[in-house]
Parts: structure tokens; sequence; C-alpha cells
């Protein structure tokens, strides 16, 4: 579709390995910049990719000229996605 964005962001210490060896996986928080957009509005949705119900976390609306710093939602200990 036109107009959206779509990201993926993996945290990369959450591996098969980690997994199968019952390793614990420290958590991340972080900011993401995206940088060259065009200036409006946008509705964020913030997605548990393990979540086999209600996988839309949280949802926001922010406003940016041409630089957008999504902040994730909470500290990470798997993957993220986000749909703008």
């Amino acid at each position: 579709m036109h107009g959206l964005i779509h990201l993926l962001i993996q945290h990369t210490s959450h591996t098969c390995v980690h997994l199968v060896n019952q390793q614990s996986i420290p958590a991340v928080s972080g900011i993401i910049t995206l940088r060259d957009l065009k200036a409006g509005t946008y509705q964020v949705d913030w997605w548990d990719t393990y979540a086999t119900t209600a996988p839309v976390l949280n949802t926001e609306t922010m406003s940016v000229t041409d630089t957008m710093k999504l902040e994730l939602p909470q500290p990470l200990a798997t993957d993220i996605a986000v749909k703008i």
C-alpha cells in the first residue's frame, strides 16, 4: 500500500541458541529515528510479533515535520514490529 511504513525491530540476542540453551536475554531500550518523512500526522501501531491474540501493544498519533523519533514502548527481550 502506498503511504505505509513497516519496520521489524530485531533483538539481536534473541536467537535459537539462546532459547534452546535457556539463556536469559537482557531487555533493551532504544529510539528509532526516521528522517525525510512528509510533514503530517501519523498513526503508529506497535505489534507484538509473538502474540496469538491482541498483537497490537500500543497505538499513538504523532505529528512530524520531517523526522520521527520512535521510543520503544517497553524494554524488549524479543522482537517487535511497527506499522506507520
